[in-house]
C-alpha cells in the first residue's frame, strides 16, 4: 500500500515500496488534510514531493519544512497559504496602548455587530478572509477544543456601544515547550482602524496572558497580512514558517 500507518502516523511509500515521507491526518470540515508532511531521513525533498502529489491528489497538504513545501509546489501543488508563527515573552515591558475617544475594551461576547465587524475587517482581498465566528467556535467547542482565556479575550466597542473588533485568545495551548497562550484572532472593523486599537487589543491579550501565569503569547500571521508590522512593533519575533498547498486532482508526471 502506498500509504500505511504506524505509531508515528502515516508513512508514504514510492512505487517501489520505499518509505519516502511521513505525515499525519486530520479531518477539517469533512475534508481529510495531510499535516506535518516531511521527507523521510535521507530522502530528497523532490522525491517525497512527487510521491505526495501522486498519492494525495486533490488534498490539502501542510508542512513546516520549507524545502519540502517548495518541492511540492514544484511537483504541481498550488500554494494555499504561507504563514509565520511569532512569539512574545515578557522580558520587556508590555507597550502602553490606551483606548480613548469614548471607545472601550469590554468582555467578549458574540453578537451580530461583532460578526459584521469581523467580516468588514477581513474583506474579500484579505489573505485571512473567512467566516471568523464559525472558525473560532469550531476550534473551541467539543471535548478536544482549545480553552478560551477570558482575561485575554475581549471586544472593542465604539462610543455608541457597537462591537467593532476583538482579540480572541486561548490557553494554555497543547503545543509548545512552555506554558503559553495563542491569539487566534485580532481584528478591528474599518471604522476603528488607524487609531491604535489593534495595539490596545493585543496589549490586553498580553497582560491577560501574563496574569494567567503563562510565559509566552503566540500568534500566526499569514504572508501579506499588513498586521505583521504591528506584531513586529509590539515585540513579537518569528519562530517558525509553515505552508499549506493543495495537490492537483490529476498529478502531472510520475515517479
Amino acid at each position: 500500500m502506498p500509504i500505511s500507518e504506524d505509531a508515528g502516523g502515516a508513512v508514504l511509500s514510492d512505487g517501489h515500496g520505499v518509505p519516502v515521507a511521513r505525515f499525519g491526518w486530520r479531518d477539517e470540515g469533512g475534508e481529510r488534510v495531510a499535516l506535518m508532511f516531511r521527507p523521510s531521513p535521507g530522502v530528497p525533498a523532490d522525491r517525497a514531493a512527487r510521491a505526495g502529489v501522486r498519492e494525495l491528489a486533490g488534498r490539502r497538504i501542510r508542512s513546516n519544512d520549507e524545502e519540502a513545501a517548495r518541492a511540492l509546489i514544484g511537483a504541481g501543488c498550488t500554494l494555499v497559504r504561507a504563514a509565520t508563527d511569532m512569539h512574545r515573552g515578557f522580558g520587556e515591558p508590555i507597550p502602553e496602548a490606551p483606548v480613548a475617544g469614548g471607545w472601550s475594551i469590554v468582555p467578549h461576547d458574540w453578537d451580530d455587530e461583532l460578526a459584521a465587524a469581523l467580516s468588514a475587517a477581513y474583506g474579500p482581498d484579505h489573505p485571512d478572509q473567512a467566516d471568523r465566528p464559525a472558525r473560532l467556535r469550531s476550534l473551541t467547542e467539543g471535548e478536544q477544543g482549545l480553552i478560551v482565556l477570558p482575561g485575554a479575550t475581549a471586544r472593542l466597542k465604539d462610543p455608541g456601544g457597537r462591537s467593532m473588533g476583538e482579540v480572541f485568545t486561548v490557553g494554555p495551548v497543547p503545543w509548545g515547550s512552555v506554558p503559553m497562550s495563542w491569539v487566534l484572532d485580532l481584528a478591528v472593523a474599518p471604522g476603528g482602524q488607524g487609531r491604535g486599537f489593534g495595539a490596545a487589543l493585543l496589549a490586553y491579550a498580553m497582560r491577560g496572558t501574563r496574569q494567567a501565569g503563562l510565559t509566552i503569547v503566540g500568534l500566526t500571521v499569514t504572508n501579506g497580512n499588513p498586521a505583521r508590522r504591528l506584531y513586529d512593533r509590539m515585540g513579537f519575533r518569528p519562530v517558525l514558517r509553515h505552508f499549506e498547498v493543495r495537490a492537483p486532482q490529476s498529478p502531472a508526471g510520475t515517479l
